[in-house]
């Protein structure tokens, strides 16, 4: 632009074009292999999807009554989960525990006899682990349980061979 010479602002254009044309091939490149693992990848997909929102989701800024009834704000992240903390705390209940013995006790008429496992069974099962999802109500991640799948394998055998 200070120089005004046309032979320069070509060469400019040209070499702009070229790389916007390099960044839209790399931008769509992306967008096929998000799509592609999509099905095998879900937080992949997601991160991508959440990064073109125009939004950012968040907690806003708290306005509540403090203890002596002054009116307050409340900005940063910490104080704002110890404010949440509070409040939920606050409202909990705490139930009884029901004993077990109130329940009658029924018989079990199970058709099966005797449970048989073999190393292929479960080893497929343990493949097919998606690893995206959160624990069960043992607690354990499956990410665990799939990167581990062999050496519980190993494990197994030594149990079932004593």
């Amino acid at each position: 632009m200070e120089i005004r010479d046309n032979a320069v602002l070509k060469k400019y254009k040209s070499v702009r074009n070229r790389i916007k044309n390099e960044i839209r091939k790399l931008q769509k490149e992306e967008q096929q292999n998000v799509a592609q693992h999509c099905k095998q990848n879900p937080k992949a997909f997601w991160k991508y999807i959440n990064s073109k929102r125009k939004t950012k989701t968040g907690t806003s800024d708290l306005h509540f009554v403090d203890i002596y009834g002054n009116s307050a704000t409340i900005s940063s992240n910490i104080d704002k989960a110890e404010e949440f903390g509070k409040f939920f705390s606050s409202v909990f209940t705490v139930e009884q525990e029901q004993s077990s013995s109130s329940l009658p006790v029924k018989p079990c008429h199970s058709p099966i006899r005797e449970l048989v496992f073999n190393e292929q069974t479960i080893l497929k099962k343990l493949n097919k682990f998606n690893i995206s999802k959160s624990p069960g109500p043992d607690g354990i991640h499956p990410r665990v349980l799939f990167e581990l799948r062999y050496e519980l394998l190993e494990a197994l055998n030594i149990l079932f061979e004593i």
